[in-house]
């Protein structure tokens, strides 16, 4: 199928300039209005807490670093970035972390560096085992050292729950608590799970060495990241998708269900998690190690509803010729995605009990809200060419 082209009814690309404008204004009043007022807690620490950070050119990455560097400006936040291409951005965004070029892999950063943080945010490859099993051994270094307690924080997916769900396209009734089902979650069998063998590890290995540990798994997140570099998700490829094959679609028969949270949400629930690392153990009340999975959710959405609000946008918007949505097997939809079968054809039902114990509430906009602002900006990145940020090449 060829490249999408300009469609009737949209303003001529003489005027993308004036489009990237309103486009940036709209962006921050969006921003604005779903920002959070969190007041900075009092720590227990006389010194900066000392926050490093994997994976700040991610989604959720990316936000987090810019809801931390906002909240809580007396932070000492240390990034570790991969790609050369992406310092200059990160610096630009964020001026007064420190930063450091490396990855998951480079072990003698995490020693050097990590093994003094307070907090370690694993929020880039939630399957790499080897670098994980290294911060949690530098953290342990640092406790060694001077005797502070350390704690380890990994974003993970609630993914896992996606082979005991049902067939493809099919509604699901199992909805999981993270504190009513606590024990069936802790204990996924790894070879049908994803994520749940280095979970399992992590625990392992954190109870061994007197690491504390926690797991934060979101479902499908929504919302534009407020990172420098990559600002969308899943959304932005499904909506590529629609659009380069002119159709929106859903697998089989598209009542599967998966729990949504906006991605600003995602960040103040590692936030509130932070912060009760850093309190005094008699005024910390959050759980770690084998009681320390946290799911995080605001609400949940059927594909078919879903795909038929993309149809009906995309359509007004005259990038599609028709509101009917496409029935498809899951094996195309591994076609056009590695995980096509399981992101949209499967059930993801959960519940953020722990959390809201601890008092985090979601507080951004549901997801229709958000995808009613990702088509628009995903249309005009596309069609003129600036901020297409989460447009991919790929075709059913």
């Amino acid at each position: 199928m060829g490249s999408v082209t300009a469609h009737t009814g949209l303003p001529s690309p003489d005027s993308w300039l004036d489009l990237s404008k309103r486009l940036n204004t709209s962006r921050k009043i969006y921003l604005d209005r779903y920002s959070f007022d969190t007041s900075p807690s009092v720590l227990d620490k006389a010194e900066a807490a000392k926050i490093f950070v994997v994976g700040a050119s991610g989604y959720i990455g990316g936000d987090t670093v810019a809801h931390l560097s906002r909240h809580h400006p007396e932070y000492h936040i240390m990034l570790l970035v991969r790609k050369v291409t992406q310092l200059d951005p990160i610096k630009r965004a964020f001026p007064n972390v420190e930063i450091l070029q490396g990855d998951l892999d480079s072990h003698a950063i995490h020693y050097q560096h990590a093994k003094w943080a307070d907090v370690v945010l694993q929020i880039a490859d939630s399957d790499h085992e080897a670098g994980t099993m290294a911060l949690l051994d530098a953290l342990a270094e640092g406790q060694r050292m001077d005797g502070k307690e350390r704690t380890y924080i990994h974003v993970s997916g609630a993914a896992k729950i996606i082979k005991i769900t049902g067939a493809s396209g099919t509604k699901s009734t199992k909805i999981y608590g993270d504190l009513e089902q606590a024990d069936f979650i802790r204990n996924f069998t790894a070879t049908n799970c994803p994520h749940a063998s280095l979970e399992q590890k992590i625990i392992e290995r954190g109870e061994k060495i007197g690491v504390r540990t926690a797991i934060l798994s979101p479902p499908m997140v929504h919302g534009t990241g407020r990172g420098p570099v990559r600002r969308r998700g899943y959304l932005a490829v499904y909506l590529n998708v629609a659009i380069t094959q002119y159709q929106a679609f859903m697998v089989e028969d598209g009542n599967n269900i998966w729990s949504q949270v906006d991605v600003h949400d995602v960040s103040n629930a590692l936030l509130k998690l932070v912060t009760e690392a850093l309190k005094s153990p008699e005024r910390c009340r959050a759980s770690w190690g084998r009681e320390g999975h946290y799911f995080v959710e605001s609400s949940e959405a059927v594909w078919r509803q879903k795909a038929a609000m993309v149809a009906t946008l995309l359509k007004s918007e005259g990038w599609l010729k028709t509101k009917r949505i496409l029935s498809v097997t899951p094996g195309h939809a591994k076609s056009v995605h590695p995980d096509g079968d399981n992101i949209f054809g499967t059930n993801v039902r959960v519940r953020a009990q722990k959390l809201r114990l601890l008092g985090w509430e979601p507080k951004g906009p549901a997801w229709e809200d958000s995808l009613r602002y990702t088509i628009k900006e995903e249309c005009y990145g596309i069609l003129y060419g600036f901020e297409a940020i989460g447009a991919r090449s790929i075709r059913m």
